[in-house]
């Protein structure tokens, strides 16, 4: 598979939190306007394998602590906490991200002052087992303070709710998830042609 991934550290967070609390995702990180069109370009080219599953806006608040409140339309929300397990690096900025993410009480104990609105077209490979989110966010992060447009993200998620991952080897989905991130990744640095 690869060496850089730890899967047998993998297995025994599945162990411990059941498969339906883990996020298992690479991250291609926060990317620039053109590296996002072209990667989103790709995606839904006859060139790639995936297929649009849906697209979704979602309002996100933070507090300061593990907890985020998701908002739905209708203006109720629930709490998510969400704690980090693993974090491998790929190559260059690819990372592989292994949480924990389960459902809470609202934490009160400071008031949700920031917020992400994001804006995500999903794609499904592997019949629905790998997910490709290529998501567009407006925020109040002071770190992005600079940024005139969205920030720019794109994930590639195993989808631990999947059907399909009872039919794919979780390593062989990995696998498959790593060598996508690498794709979308030398796609999105190609040079600007004019």
């Amino acid at each position: 598979m690869t060496e850089t991934i730890d899967i047998y550290t993998i297995f025994d967070h599945i162990k411990e939190y059941g498969l339906e609390s883990i996020e298992m995702e690479f991250k291609l990180g926060k990317v620039a306007k053109t590296y996002f069109d072209r990667v989103f370009q790709y995606v839904t080219s006859d060139a790639c394998d995936a297929t649009y599953a849906i697209s979704s806006t979602t309002r996100n608040e933070f507090n300061g602590t593990d907890a985020r409140r998701e908002y739905f339309s209708d203006g109720t929300y629930r709490t998510m906490y969400k704690k980090r397990l693993q974090n491998d690096e790929v190559t260059g900025p690819v990372r592989f991200c292994v949480s924990i993410e389960r459902r809470g009480d609202d934490d009160t104990t400071a008031a949700y002052t920031m917020y992400r609105t994001k804006h995500r077209d999903t794609f499904s490979l592997l019949d629905g087992a790998l997910k490709i989110d290529m998501t567009r966010i407006e925020t109040n992060d002071e770190r992005f303070s600079d940024t005139d447009d969205f920030v720019y993200e794109i994930e590639i998620e195993l989808d631990t709710e999947s059907q399909a991952l009872l039919y794919y080897p979780l390593e062989y989905a990995i696998s498959v998830g790593r060598d996508l991130a690498l794709t979308l990744h030398d796609i999105g640095q190609q040079p600007v042609t004019v």
